[in-house]
């Protein structure tokens, strides 16, 4: 399954459900219809791979701020997307879930700097780097930096 890419985002997140499950790993997410690619990361790639094709959880994130993979995916559809799962990345050897968060940050970052991915706007894995928010997520993150609660 590494290095091998399957057609269709969609249906392969099905084929491979038991695969993918509490799975974490660095997938890539490639446009069929014009080459352009993204190199994303997650502890459960099945879940991940599942927001990914959500039209819902995709508008959701646009409206906190820029997405280049989102607008892709809404214009192009999830069916319109091959995956290729990268790495697979066995947790269990990290107790700390920092140490976890750090493992799959570091092997994101590798194929990112190698890949050079379009879609990904944050050159630096893990970071919001270059995200562009929207007005009214700037503002729940700076009152969440001055402790004050927002409703």
């Amino acid at each position: 399954m590494i290095n091998k890419e399957y057609k269709n985002l969609k249906l392969t997140r099905e084929l491979f459900k038991k695969e993918l499950k509490n799975k974490a790993g660095i997938y890539q997410l490639i446009n069929m219809k014009n080459g352009k690619f993204y190199v994303g990361s997650s502890v459960n790639l099945y879940h991940r791979l599942g927001q990914h094709c959500s039209e819902l959880n995709n508008k959701k994130q646009l409206s906190k701020g820029k997405s280049k993979i989102c607008q892709a995916l809404l214009k192009y559809g999830p069916e319109n997307f091959s995956l290729v799962i990268l790495e697979f990345i066995n947790l269990d050897e990290y107790a700390e879930t920092m140490e976890k968060k750090a493992r799959i940050i570091s092997s994101e970052q590798k194929f990112i700097d190698s890949k050079k991915p379009h879609y990904n706007i944050n050159p630096t894995a893990g970071s919001n780097l270059g995200r562009i928010f929207s007005d009214e997520v700037k503002a729940k993150m700076s009152a969440a930096k001055k402790g004050l609660a927002s409703h």
